[in-house]
């Protein structure tokens, strides 16, 4: 006879696992508890049969956090309410630390053409601080007399000056 209930049965069907993190339970799907790679801790909870709900003895406000970080490889916005290192030290616990540093990594700086730029100086005081361009008719174009028509600012990390 199977001990499994009937819907840890359909649960265990449709590839879903039940996590109770610190009291509070999380029902996700295997294939995203394997995203955290193979040597996670939560990937090796992924083969466990599903029976009863896995207990794990962490917080489960950040463990919700890192859960969301698996199934869209961002932070959610609610991440800001703890440190980084709070953050980190969770994610190594859970073994998907690589995940979490490559989400909190810098944007890198996408969407302008350089092709489109003559001459990149910094700025006369050695500190970087604006992007400016010549918009014509919304789309970039040549100076005309050096006059410059809109500036965009970007953030510190990735600032540069672009003058054209």
């Amino acid at each position: 006879m199977d001990d499994q209930s009937p819907d840890s049965a359909a649960a265990a069907a449709a590839g879903r696992i039940k996590l109770n993190v610190g009291g509070k339970l999380f029902e996700t799907t295997i294939s995203t508890l394997r995203s955290g790679g193979p040597d996670s801790l939560l990937s090796a909870l992924s083969n466990r049969p599903a029976e009863e709900p896995v207990f794990i003895d962490r917080d489960p406000e950040i463990f919700s956090i890192l859960l969301s970080l698996l199934r869209s490889n961002r932070l959610p916005s609610t991440a800001k309410r703890f440190s980084n290192q709070e953050l980190i030290d969770e994610a190594l616990y859970f073994g998907i630390d690589s995940q979490l540093r490559s989400a909190l990594a810098p944007s890198r700086l996408n969407g302008i053409d350089a092709s489109l730029f003559t001459t990149v100086n910094p700025s006369a005081d050695g500190i970087v601080s604006d992007f400016n361009a010549i918009e014509s008719e919304g789309r970039c174009g040549w100076p005309t007399a050096g006059r410059f028509r809109s500036t965009i600012g970007i953030s510190a990390i990735q600032q540069q000056y672009v003058r054209i």
